[in-house]
């Protein structure tokens, strides 16, 4: 049973993905080699077009991918807004260090208050922290999974083409901004418990003993414990998705420690 079957018990989990648009810089002129030192820092008032969000894609627990484009005129600083105030987990492929912070960025701009707190669950930090693969991209990540993957690249004519009016342009980066959400979600899907960030299902559902990451019951006993540095505890693991729970009850704990 995937965790979108079981959505309606557990946490809900938002996954979104922002197409933006860069900013523009003037022309610069270079008349000798030591000109160029000053190209690397670029002053905040040079700016001619600052970047900006033009779009955005989500769904809620991996179901119907909804869209939203500031060339239909949607709020889209109110409209994220919602989501994340109404979100347990918030799945993105770099999202913690991108598309989250520019999203605050524009909520404070506009006056707004935090939305209520989420768990922030990033597949580039996984991916980063767990494995060694030879890209840390998400196309990269889908591919080697072997899970429904990217559709096209980003284009940033195509972006600004969508936002002067072009149909076709909007109907394109509209593609690919829900096929990377489909993308981000089938990935979390496939790493499943290696996920320590992703919210525990009971704490949502009510169950008061299931699996974490996908609210299965079936538990069974391990061998193995788990050990902190004075205290062992009882574990579990799930025989729907294999991931391991430790139990609240001590086993044994010790009271003496090496002094260092």
């Amino acid at each position: 049973m995937s965790l979108a079957d079981r959505a309606p018990r557990g946490p809900k989990i938002l996954t979104i993905d922002l197409e933006r648009l860069p900013g523009r810089l003037p022309e610069r002129d270079i008349w000798e080699p030591r000109d160029l030192k000053y190209v690397n820092y670029i002053h905040p008032d040079t700016w001619v077009e600052l970047p900006s969000t033009i779009c955005f894609a989500w769904s809620w627990n991996g179901g119907k991918v909804e869209f939203a484009a500031a060339w239909d005129g949607d709020d889209l600083a109110s409209i994220a807004w919602d989501l994340f105030n109404d979100a347990s987990g918030v799945l993105t492929f770099n999202g913690k260090r991108a598309d989250e912070k520019w999203l605050k960025q524009d909520w404070a701009m506009r006056g707004m208050v935090p939305p209520s707190p989420w768990k922030s669950i990033d597949l580039y930090i996984t991916a980063r922290r767990e494995f060694a693969f030879e890209s840390k991209s998400l196309r990269h990540l889908c591919s080697r999974l072997g899970v429904e993957n990217k559709s096209g690249h980003y284009s940033v004519a195509d972006a600004r083409a969508a936002m002067a009016g072009d149909g076709k342009a909007q109907r394109r980066l509209g593609r690919y901004n829900r096929q990377d959400v489909r993308a981000t979600w089938a990935a979390g899907e496939a790493l499943g418990p290696w996920i320590k960030e992703w919210p525990h299902h009971g704490v949502y559902s009510g169950q008061e003993r299931c699996c974490w990451r996908c609210g299965s019951e079936d538990l069974r006993q391990a061998d193995q414990d788990a050990a902190t540095a004075l205290t062992r505890f009882g574990m579990l693991q799930c025989a729907d998705c294999g991931a391991w729970s430790r139990l609240n009850f001590r086993k044994h704990n010790v009271t003496t420690r090496a002094a260092r």
